[in-house]
């Protein structure tokens, strides 16, 4: 069984089917550029295999050092939590 309704990233990309992403400047310049070490976590992530239509459930752990902006968090839920 295969889920229905699924749409690859590059086509949501090229489509515009994603939200706007809002960012802020970052605070870690200068000395600080290189130890500035953002983690974002979501302990508690659903979807949908792909492969077999049923509901499955991660953990999404995301850690990056931002050079010039950073994500703004309720950016980084929008795409994340889908609209209904």
């Amino acid at each position: 069984m295969l889920a229905q309704n699924i749409t690859l990233l590059e086509d949501a990309l090229t489509k515009g089917m994603l939200p706007d992403i809002d960012t802020f400047p970052s605070p870690f310049t200068g000395e600080k550029a290189q130890t500035g070490v953002i983690r974002i976590i979501f302990p508690e992530f659903t979807c949908l295999c792909p492969k077999t239509g049923y509901p499955d459930f991660a953990s999404i752990d995301l850690y990056y050092l931002p050079d010039k902006v950073c994500l703004e968090l309720k950016s980084w839920n929008s795409i994340l939590t889908p609209s209904v």
